[in-house]
């Protein structure tokens, strides 16, 4: 992937910046504020709006770290049928840079394999894009 200007690096965040305009390392964000800019992006609407808002409900509410619900459960909450439009939207959210993957992921009590911890994000500058080069996630 050719290097940008604005400092994405392509791994699903868009790094922070310090004072002297360096790229440093992923800050998650407070709950309050992680909502307050996710409803004011243009960029982000429908299902992805709702699933970003939801995430923040099950994150630590001072540091934005620790969200880890399960793929199936924000379904149930969201009135989706399968867990497929959700794991789209976690995607996106990721692409764009509103949700930072730790790598890590909580252990299930059944077969299945867990769920990952994301951390909330708040893009550099998400009103700067025009929404054209946002990614198109499809499951």
């Amino acid at each position: 992937m050719r290097g940008r200007p604005d400092g994405y690096t392509g791994n699903g965040t868009r790094p922070t910046r310090d004072a002297t305009g360096t790229p440093g390392r992923v800050i998650p964000r407070p709950v309050n504020e992680y909502r307050r800019a996710l409803r004011k992006c243009p960029d982000v609407t429908g299902s992805n709006l709702t699933v970003g808002l939801l995430m923040a409900e099950y994150a630590d509410y001072f540091t934005g770290m620790d969200c880890f619900p399960a793929q199936k459960t924000l379904a149930g909450e969201l009135g989706f049928t399968t867990s497929r439009q959700v794991r789209t939207c976690l995607r996106w959210l990721e692409a764009v840079g509103w949700l930072h993957d730790t790598g890590t992921t909580v252990e299930s009590d059944g077969p299945h394999r867990g769920s990952k911890i994301y951390w909330l994000t708040v893009p550099d500058c998400p009103h700067r894009h025009d929404g054209s080069a946002l990614p198109v996630v499809r499951d």
